[in-house]
């Protein structure tokens, strides 16, 4: 038996399965700008990220992993487009860069699922790999700047994917934004959470998943955490709220008539 606390969750879970779940019985903020994020690979990130951007509208999707497979299920030749995310971000971390525009490309060009549909992305790129070390560079050339000019740079830096994010949504009138991001922190997935208002976490029902999960916090909320550094020295930060933990690779119950209902491990991980 389930502890009493349990139930309405997996209850829910039941309701969603069998297409019952009413949504508008949750009241839940809406943000503009999400990223889908868990410090860890394989738990679904890639995949809730292109089934959310098929069902939404007026939507731009951002690729900032390397590994490029939204960029790849988007448009299959995707790694011959250009510009791409690097190259929008290029500028703010390298003077003299030359600044790309229109960067978006519509999704329903290279994949006819999306035909009609309101809905554009920014492919990645292999030199996301890269981009940890360049953004550190960056930041560190501001070191010996006076304090007011220090301030204007980092936050120029890091806030350049949401810079890059505001004007293609003014250039192509969306209204909402998806960020697919990497399975590890620094680069692209650290300017993410500064564009970022919410983020939505995939995690599996595994003590890898879990763990990952309490990094994902701890570096949201612990003071000393690399993504907090600068929190003190830059006029506009945020840190994006958890909107949603998502349950993915979940496993059912094979006793007859069970069907939906969570296994022994899977209650065990909601508990």
């Amino acid at each position: 038996m389930s502890p009493d606390y349990l139930k309405p969750i997996i209850a829910r879970q039941q309701a969603i399965a069998e297409g019952n779940f009413d949504s508008t019985s949750i009241e839940t903020p809406k943000f503009s700008t999400y990223a889908v994020c868990n410090l860890r690979g394989g738990v679904g990130k890639t995949t809730l990220t292109f089934n959310l951007s098929y069902y939404a509208d007026d939507l731009l999707t951002l690729d900032v992993c390397p590994q490029g497979n939204l960029s790849y299920f988007f448009d299959s030749e995707y790694y011959k487009r250009s510009p791409n995310i690097y190259d929008a971000l290029l500028p703010y971390l390298i003077s003299g860069a030359n600044r790309a525009d229109r960067v978006a490309s519509y999704i329903g060009a290279t994949n006819r699922c999306f035909n009609g549909k309101r809905a554009y992305y920014i492919p990645s790129a292999d030199e996301l790999y890269m981009l940890p070390s360049l953004l550190n560079s960056a930041l560190n050339m501001t070191e010996n700047l006076p304090a007011i000019r220090r301030q204007k740079a980092v936050e120029n830096i890091l806030f350049a994917l949401r810079s890059e994010i505001s004007r293609e949504l003014t250039q192509n009138k969306l209204n909402k934004c998806l960020i697919d991001t990497s399975p590890f922190f620094a680069g692209g997935t650290e300017l993410a959470w500064h564009a970022a208002d919410a983020l939505i976490v995939p995690v599996r029902t595994d003590r890898q998943s879990i763990n990952s999960f309490q990094l994902l916090i701890d570096a949201l909320t612990n003071s000393s955490s690399h993504f907090l550094k600068y929190a003190e020295k830059i006029e506009n930060f945020r840190a994006p709220k958890i909107h949603m933990v998502v349950l993915t690779h979940c496993g059912w119950s094979t006793r007859s008539g069970a069907r939906s209902i969570p296994n022994q491990q899977t209650q065990a991980y909601l508990q």
